[in-house]
């Protein structure tokens, strides 16, 4: 499920854990890997941003997508 541009970050967080809770790892990854390419969310406040890079970086590791962890934090 891909968010839509206008998605809050705080939004993308709620459903990224949402997917996690049913066991559906990737598809959280996915979610928040959409959102790090949108134009939106360099504009992002970094104290909205912290919960969400946390999950982000956690999913990489428990899916030892450690070429993705580097990507999102470049």
């Amino acid at each position: 499920m891909a968010p839509f541009p206008s998605t809050k970050p705080e939004t993308v967080l709620k459903q990224a854990d949402g997917l996690v809770a049913v066991g559906q790892h990737e598809a959280a990854l996915q979610s928040l890997t959409e959102m790090f390419a949108a134009k939106k969310f360099r504009n992002t406040p970094l104290a909205s941003l912290e919960p969400i890079m946390m999950r982000f970086i956690q999913l990489c590791v428990d899916l030892r997508q450690g070429r993705t962890a580097k990507e999102g934090l470049m």
